[in-house]
């Protein structure tokens, strides 16, 4: 594999990505028999590596979340169709906090976008896609949920009526997930701990 920038940046829309928000390039090989991508080795990462995989796949015009983990990271890589993940930061110590990016991913081009604790991100898919999703860290708790249409998350979603599973379409809104946001921050510190 060629060594690769690995840093994050702007994304590709040009917007901020929230700090420590990163796109990460992959290498296709192909060969006579179809082609191969490498999609995670342990000394690209200085995060938490995924220690549960799923494969998913999303019909056209679906949205799935957005979702907030308190304490695990997100992999996200997107093998075929295309995509649109929306980033909101809500971590409360964040340089840029608050900061909301969308970006457009396709599966010609893979990639995989490593999303941090404390960010909210919600996945539209304009057409048919295939993609994996890992979880690294403290992954054993359920994400937080909110609406996907909550304006205070800034992200101008290309849709209007998506697909959802109920979980997702009843979510609560904003101010709940900040307030479930700051309870599971606080009884997963170490201050919180009665232990």
């Amino acid at each position: 594999m060629q060594d690769q920038d690995r840093s994050h940046g702007p994304a590709p829309s040009g917007q901020p990505l929230p700090p420590g928000c990163r796109l990460f390039p992959l290498t296709t090989r192909p060969d006579a028999r179809g082609d191969l991508t490498e999609v995670l080795r342990a000394e690209w990462f200085d995060t938490p590596l995924p220690t549960r995989w799923q494969a998913i796949r999303s019909k056209p015009n679906a949205l799935r979340g957005t979702y907030l983990q308190c304490r695990a990271w997100s992999y996200v890589c997107l093998l075929s169709g295309g995509a649109i993940i929306g980033l909101h930061d809500l971590r409360p110590n964040a340089p840029d906090a608050r900061t909301s990016a969308l970006l457009r991913l396709t599966g010609g081009q893979r990639q995989v976008m490593v999303i941090p604790p404390g960010v909210a991100h919600g996945l539209y898919f304009p057409e048919a896609a295939l993609y994996l999703i890992g979880t690294g860290g403290d992954a054993g708790r359920e994400p937080l949920r909110c609406r996907w249409d909550c304006p205070e998350l800034g992200l101008a979603w290309p849709c209007r009526t998506p697909l959802q599973e109920p979980a997702d379409r009843n979510a609560g809104d904003y101010a709940a997930l900040l307030a479930h946001y700051a309870a599971g921050i606080a009884a997963e510190s170490p201050a919180g701990s009665t232990g």
